[in-house]
């Protein structure tokens, strides 16, 4: 799952949204039919893991609607 793996290993956290983002972009180029669903990510065990979900998780409503503002059919699976 993007963005899990990110939190976890600590890989480039102040850009997994933007990762994320691209990754969309990309799907949506190339395939411009598919419907593309984006969901929260889970529940972390570790508190400082768990925090950082948090805030990845607020970025991706604004994140979906960007690419749905843009008639790519990007979906917002709602895991919460």
């Amino acid at each position: 799952m993007t963005g899990t793996h990110e939190i976890v290993q600590i890989l480039d956290l102040a850009n997994a949204s933007t990762k994320l983002g691209n990754l969309i972009e990309t799907l949506a180029t190339n395939l411009p039919d598919t419907a593309i669903l984006v969901s929260q990510l889970t529940h972390l065990e570790d508190a400082t893991d768990q925090a950082i979900r948090n805030a990845f998780n607020a970025d991706l409503s604004g994140l979906i609607s960007t690419h749905t503002n843009v008639s790519q059919h990007t979906l917002d699976a709602g895991q919460h």
